[in-house]
């Protein structure tokens, strides 16, 4: 027997009907006739899959349904609380084996429609006496649609709460634990879960393992930070790589590592003496040196080094040069120039190769000299002393440097403060140079030119 599709309406394509959220301006949903469910589908998600929101939703296609069952779908995925909206709409198809038989219970396609939040952090775990992997494990195993980053809404924290609550009180049912954003890892806001209690202080840092740089003078970097600091793996984490890996990056040592850190409580005072166990490794060497963008001469780059491959690995040096480049590309009108640094760590050559990559942006250049603060006669020597032409970049440094030559050249009688600022034009690119002398604002001068000319006609006039 053939079974033909009819549509329910002689309209062109299938009925659709809107479900919670729909437009205002629509009419009111119809109630769904009790059919089956043909498919189902999701639309606008990006952390969650489609088959994590289907198995939220209860669905399962070839059931039984009714406008009762896609509500309370619905309310199931708006319960998760991990949507900013959500909507669903569903279209149906009817069939009757022959002229003049009956018309089959509806097919149902519905379609869901979910907005996710924009923000969403990662979780992070602290003494709760349990390893990282088995509190993740046991919320991937009881809380839908889990994900390793989620939003910092009070209805999600209390819910992942809730489960490692679960988790931890197998072992210590005493435990009580509290979830919170937290910006204490400076990289990133994070979801931090541990015991409801305020951390314990770090009293002083113990430095094991070190033989390149003494280990008081670690812990001294380390301790004049972290002493009286809340203890956590995150802050001392920061510490270690700010502090101490710059130490002995300055000397070559770019592997070093902390394999060790323990905790116990000071018996002098109230707090934490922290151990830190160190790592250096290898010494390494420069490697080789790449440029890559800008407009700055092989040879100009070449005068600039001050280190070279087979060098002592210094990462001072490598900074040093960083900020000579951005300098020598501003001097050259690129004033919002930028230069970021990559380095490949070769540990068989136990050397570093550096890429630094210059980012000059737009050229600007001079376009105005301004001159407040200086008389009529003063200002055209001033004029006439100033090389830079409109036109040409714009070197930054130019300004402080004229005046200095200004001052030098003894032009002027009791010259006071002199200073400089210069404005930029985002659209043309130019630059208006402004230098002001004795600290004269421009309402200032404004108001001695008005008086000189009101001198200079009061001259002319006849007695």
């Amino acid at each position: 027997m053939v079974l033909v599709r009819l549509a329910l309406v002689a309209a062109v394509g299938l009925p659709v009907f809107c479900g919670q959220d729909a437009a205002p301006a629509e009419k009111k949903q119809p109630e769904a006739a009790p059919g089956t469910l043909h498919s189902v589908t999701v639309e606008g998600n990006r952390i969650y899959s489609t088959g994590a929101i289907v198995k939220v939703l209860g669905l399962k296609i070839g059931q039984p349904v009714n406008a009762a069952d896609f509500k309370a779908a619905n309310q199931r995925l708006t319960d998760t609380e991990l949507f900013t909206n959500i909507s669903y709409q569903f279209s149906f198809k009817t069939f009757k084996t022959k002229p003049g038989a009956p018309v089959s219970p509806p097919d149902y396609d519905l379609v869901f429609t979910v907005s996710e939040y924009d923000q969403v952090f990662p979780m992070r775990f602290e003494e709760l006496g349990l390893p990282d992997e088995a509190v993740r494990q046991y919320l991937r195993e009881h809380v839908p649609l889990y994900n390793d980053r989620i939003p910092g809404t009070q209805g999600i924290l209390k819910r992942y709460r809730q489960a490692v609550q679960e988790v931890v009180s197998q072992k210590n049912p005493n435990l009580k634990i509290r979830a919170r954003v937290t910006n204490e890892d400076p990289k990133q806001l994070t979801v931090l879960f541990r015991p409801d209690f305020p951390a314990p202080v770090i009293s002083r840092v113990v430095v094991t393992g070190s033989e390149a740089i003494p280990p008081q003078a670690i812990a001294k970097a380390i301790n004049e930070i972290a002493v009286g600091q809340p203890y956590t793996d995150v802050r001392l984490n920061e510490i270690l790589n700010t502090q101490v890996k710059r130490l002995y990056e300055l000397q070559g040592y770019v592997n070093v590592s902390f394999p060790k850190i323990e905790a116990t409580e000071d018996k002098t005072v109230k707090g934490l003496v922290v151990t830190v166990t160190v790592h250096e490794g290898p010494k390494y060497k420069f490697g080789p040196m790449r440029f890559r963008g800008g407009d700055l001469a092989e040879d100009d780059v070449k005068a600039m080094l001050k280190f070279k491959p087979g060098d002592p690995f210094n990462v001072q040096q490598v900074e040093d040069l960083r900020g000579v480049l951005i300098g020598a590309l501003k001097r050259k009108g690129h004033l919002d120039a930028n230069v970021e640094i990559s380095r490949q760590v070769d540990d068989q050559k136990r050397t570093v190769n550096i890429l630094y990559s210059l980012e000059p942006g737009p050229q600007y250049t001079f376009a105005v000299l301004e001159i407040y603060g200086l008389d009529l006669e003063g200002e055209p020597v001033i004029r006439k002393m100033w090389a830079e032409q409109p036109g040409k970049p714009f070197n930054p440094e130019y300004p402080a440097f004229f005046l200095k030559k200004v001052e030098q050249a003894q032009l002027f009688d009791n010259l006071g403060t002199t200073r400089s600022d210069f404005l930029i034009n985002e659209t043309t690119h130019g630059v208006t140079v402004s230098l002001y002398f004795r600290g004269t604002s421009p309402e200032q001068r404004r108001k001695q030119e008005r008086q000189e000319r009101d001198r200079q006609s009061g001259q002319g006039q006849p007695l």
